[in-house]
């Protein structure tokens, strides 16, 4: 195990970086470090809640089946975030699937380890709830967007944020998101994505290039959305 790198990762997270210097060590010594291939499965549907996962390095999404098979895909979570937390406080089988997008590197730590470390700093549980209710707000705002290329431009938006990098074009969301995974995560057709980003390069808004896009006109961006909200 690279202890530095899992220290560095458990003081980064906003779940435990208020835990004095003895709590986050024990976190540390009950922890296993795995590396997890691009594409694989951290885990998935049905599997027991046994585990808590820090992520050291990379991407993960989260996915699920609907009733018609169609996949959707939930959100996306990156270094120094928790996962797999939810079903360890109302014990159930993992109702999602969470795939490294890319390589990625996780601290696994143990539920009990998980709920004792809670039980002893309150505080845990505090944080836990207002990331609940950022992830609610955030899903409720996109429930309200009832126009596809708002709700387009609004992901877009919300991924330049989170994973975009400024280059002299624009703002370059640091993702390889194929076509299908953004429709997917959108939950719309590929082809009306593939139509919308179209007309979103022809506005001038955006640049795509082998699953990369670039922001190129934020200000545009933040304008029409707030015009069609």
């Amino acid at each position: 195990m690279n202890k530095k790198r899992v220290n560095h990762a458990y003081a980064k997270c906003s779940l435990f970086s208020s835990l004095d210097t003895a709590t986050l060590n024990h976190l540390i010594a009950s922890s296993k470090v795995k590396s997890i291939p691009s594409s694989d499965c951290i885990f998935d549907i049905g599997d027991p809640s046994e585990e808590l996962y820090l992520l050291i390095e990379g991407y993960v999404s989260f996915q699920y089946y609907a009733l018609n098979g169609k996949k959707v895909s939930l959100s996306i979570a990156d270094k120094h975030m928790v996962i797999g937390d939810m079903e360890l406080l109302d014990p159930t089988p993992r109702k999602s699937r969470a795939v490294a997008m890319t390589a990625c590197e996780v601290a696994i730590l143990p539920k009990l380890d998980f709920l004792r470390t809670c039980r002893e700093n309150p505080i845990i549980f505090e944080k836990l709830l207002k990331i609940y209710s950022r992830r609610l707000q955030q899903a409720t705002r996109i429930m309200l967007i009832k126009d596809d290329s708002s709700l387009l431009c609004s992901v877009l938006l919300n991924l330049s944020q989170r994973f975009g990098n400024t280059t002299p074009q624009g703002i370059e969301i640091q993702l390889s998101l194929s076509q299908e995974e953004l429709a997917s995560y959108i939950g719309i057709p590929r082809q009306r994505l593939n139509r919308m980003l179209g007309d979103f390069k022809n506005n001038g808004w955006i640049q795509t290039k082998y699953n990369t896009i670039t922001l190129l006109d934020e200000e545009s961006m933040n304008q029409f959305l707030s015009q069609t909200a």
